[in-house]
């Protein structure tokens, strides 16, 4: 059963929707080991996500940065005209 739930989640299940009646998974579980089973799966699966998060924004502020163009200011040795 722990398999089953295992690659459902790996393929993107949520494990925090409620059915039609309102329980979670937790809720339904009645297993003491495979509560904990489920706890630990998603605390992996949020900590997966915040790391694809992080990467995807990183990979953003990357690409961002490239697209920029480069603006080089050069300074002259000429004196500015000043017009009175």
């Amino acid at each position: 059963m722990f398999e089953i739930i295992e690659l459902l989640l790996n393929f993107g299940v949520d494990i925090n929707v409620p059915t039609l009646a309102g329980e979670t998974v937790f809720d339904i579980c009645e297993d003491g080991e495979m509560h904990h089973r489920l706890l630990a799966l998603k605390v992996e699966m949020e900590r997966r996500q915040l790391q694809e998060q992080q990467l995807q924004a990183a990979q953003n502020r990357a690409s961002n940065r490239q697209q920029r163009p480069l603006v080089r200011r050069r300074s002259s040795n000429n004196p500015r005209r000043q017009e009175n």
